[in-house]
């Protein structure tokens, strides 16, 4: 066999398999219709009362959260080297 055809026959059964999927989805959505629209609506009033932050927190919050990505980087990045030249001279040790 092929192997452009196996790959298309296994893209045939995936694509089958994911449009039987939302076909159950939309089914179970319009026969429970008044449930959905129950959980739609408490979803939207639960998102209009959370406190969202401001622009300015939310920046000042995204450099704190890389800054610290960046020092934890720095620090496994010499503990590595570090600990790679110190086993690579104890090697050289004994050879």
């Amino acid at each position: 066999m092929d192997q452009k055809f196996v790959m298309s026959t296994g893209n045939i059964i995936v694509e089958g398999i994911l449009g039987a999927i939302l076909v159950l989805v939309i089914v179970l959505a319009i026969r429970n219709r008044a449930k959905v629209s129950k959980v739609a609506g408490e979803y939207e009033s639960e998102v209009k009362r959370v406190t969202w932050l401001s622009w300015a927190e939310t920046k000042r919050s995204t450099i704190v959260v890389l800054i610290a990505l960046i020092v934890c980087a720095l620090v496994i990045c010499l503990l590595d080297f570090g600990l790679s030249e110190g086993i690579n001279a104890i090697i050289r040790l004994f050879q």
